[in-house]
C-alpha cells in the first residue's frame, strides 16, 4: 500500500496568533486548547502518525481533525488577510475547534418546563393543595 501523505495545513500569521493564544490559554476548555495545539503542529509540517503518538490521540481523530481543518482552511485565512476585526476572525475560529452537532433526537422539555418543575418541586406542598400530615 502506497504511502499517503497528509494535506498540508498553511496559517497566515494572524490566525495562527489567534490560534496559539487559545493552545496556551489555561481558561478554555481542554479539547480546545488539544486542537488548537494540533492544528498549530499540523502547520509545522508533523504527520498525521507522529501527531497522534506526540498528542496520545488515535490516528482517526487526527486525521478527521486534519481534514476538517484543510476544508475551512480557506475560508479562514481569507478572513485573516481581510480587513474582518478580530472578533469576528475569533468566532470563526473558535466555530473551528468546537465540536460538529450531534445526531439524536431533539431535547422532549424546553427550558421552560423545566422552570416550571423546579419552581413546584421548591414549593411547599400546602401552597399546591396537597398537604402532607406525615
Amino acid at each position: 500500500m502506497p504511502n499517503q501523505t497528509a494535506p498540508k495545513i498553511e496559517l497566515c500569521e494572524r490566525l495562527r496568533k489567534l490560534v496559539e493564544e487559545i493552545a496556551w490559554q489555561r481558561r478554555c476548555e481542554h479539547r480546545q486548547v488539544m486542537r488548537a495545539r494540533l492544528l498549530l503542529a499540523m502547520a509545522d509540517g508533523s504527520g498525521n502518525n507522529a501527531l497522534a503518538r506526540q498528542l496520545k490521540m488515535d490516528r482517526g481523530v487526527v486525521r478527521a481533525w486534519r481534514n476538517r481543518w484543510f476544508e475551512r482552511l480557506p475560508k479562514l485565512n481569507t478572513a485573516g488577510a481581510s480587513a474582518i476585526s478580530d472578533p469576528e476572525l475569533r468566532e470563526l475560529r473558535f466555530s473551528g475547534l468546537s465540536d460538529l452537532p450531534r445526531p439524536g433526537t431533539p431535547p422532549t422539555f424546553t427550558a421552560e418546563h423545566i422552570c416550571q418543575i423546579i419552581a413546584i418541586a421548591c414549593e411547599e406542598p400546602s401552597d399546591s393543595g396537597r398537604p402532607i400530615s406525615h
